[in-house]
Order: C-alpha cells, then structure tokens, then sequence
C-alpha cells in the first residue's frame, strides 16, 4: 500500500513537473505573458496540498492531472463546445474544492471531514460547496481580467454566468462524496487513538 502511495505521489510530482515547463514553455518559447501567467497560477495551486500535506496520494494525483488538463484545453480553446466546458469545469472545481478543504482542516482552519456527527456531514458538504464557488468566481474573475491586457484572451459574461454555478455544482457533489467517504473512515469514539490528528491517517487509507 505505501508503495503504491510513492507512485501517486512521484505521478503527481511528474504532474506539477509539467506544469513548470508549460509555463516556461508559454513564457519562452510561444511566447506569451498571458498563458505563462496562466500556468505559473496553477503551478503555484498544485504546490499548496504538496507543502500542506494532508491529500491522500491517490487524490493528489487525480488534482494535478485534472487541473493541468483543464488550463491546457483552455489554451487550446476546447471550451468553445459547451458539454466539454461544462464538464470540465464542474470535475475541475469539484476536485479543487475536496483538496482545499482537506488542506483547510489539516492546517485547523476547518474542522476535519472525519468527526462524526450528520450535522458536521453537512456542513462539509456546504464548506466544498462554498470554497468551489469561491473557486469559480475567482477563475472566472481573473479569465475576465486576461482579456484587458491581452485581446487573445476572449471572456464575455455568458462564462461567468454559466461556469461558475456548474463548478458550484460539481463541488456540491463532491462535498457529498467527501461526506460520505469521510463517514466510512471513521473509527469508534471510545479509542482514544482516534482523535483529530489521526484523521488524515484514516481518510488517506480509504483512498
């Protein structure tokens, strides 16, 4: 098992990798100021569950591969068919939204996914819901913002209006699952072992 954890880890890492040479690659040799800002962005959210800690390996890897491809289909302007925007965008939120409150909780700002409680399964559901919608203004926001700068970068409203409820919703579906996955992890209250700091530990093992 902890073999296979290396290998999603040292995947991932290929993964963050590729988005350091994207970006210099959009910097240097293409050249733009626009994509190499575009990259350099989602080179610097892939680093924070890598210096956090706290995202099962399987996850992680899932997290880089998924946003790498999603500024890269951007780029290439496969968002221009509705179904694959939309898709992407509510995969790729949902994803985010999971890491980030999974790295929330590891650094205490949030409680963690595992304490038990329906009360407490509800609120992880809104805390992904709310983070993914927060994700999606702030993408949507600074897509809006390339286009100042940078003519290339077309965004009209319409992508505000549309992408960000979608990620929204695809983050409330993973709140869900993150909810329910959380609920098998748990151990019984009585073992002293299983207080908040061993719940990474049992999330991880479920991945």
């Amino acid at each position: 098992m902890t073999e296979h954890r290396l290998a999603f880890r040292a995947l991932a890492d290929i993964v963050r990798v590729g988005a350091a040479v994207s970006a210099v690659a959009a910097l240097v040799g293409i050249p733009s100021l626009g994509l190499g800002t575009r990259f350099l962005l989602v080179l610097l959210v892939l680093m924070i569950p890598r210096a956090t800690g706290g995202v099962p390996a399987p996850l992680d890897l899932a997290f880089t591969a998924t946003l790498l491809a999603a500024v890269w289909m951007s780029t290439a302007d496969w968002y221009r068919v509705a179904p694959v925007a939309w898709i992407v965008h509510a995969v790729a939120t949902g994803i985010t939204a999971v890491v980030l409150h999974l790295v929330l909780a590891r650094v205490g700002v949030l409680r963690t996914p595992t304490e038990p409680g329906t009360t407490h399964g509800v609120r992880v559901v809104g805390w992904t819901a709310m983070i993914g919608l927060i994700i999606g203004g702030l993408w949507e926001g600074y897509r809006w913002s390339e286009s100042v700068p940078m003519p290339f970068a077309e965004h009209d409203a319409v992508d505000l209006v549309v992408h960000v409820p979608v990620g929204t919703v695809g983050a409330l579906v993973a709140g869900l699952v993150l909810a329910a996955v959380s609920r098998t992890s748990r151990t019984p209250a009585a073992d002293p072992e299983s207080s908040s700091a061993a719940a990474p530990d049992r999330l991880r093992s479920i991945f």
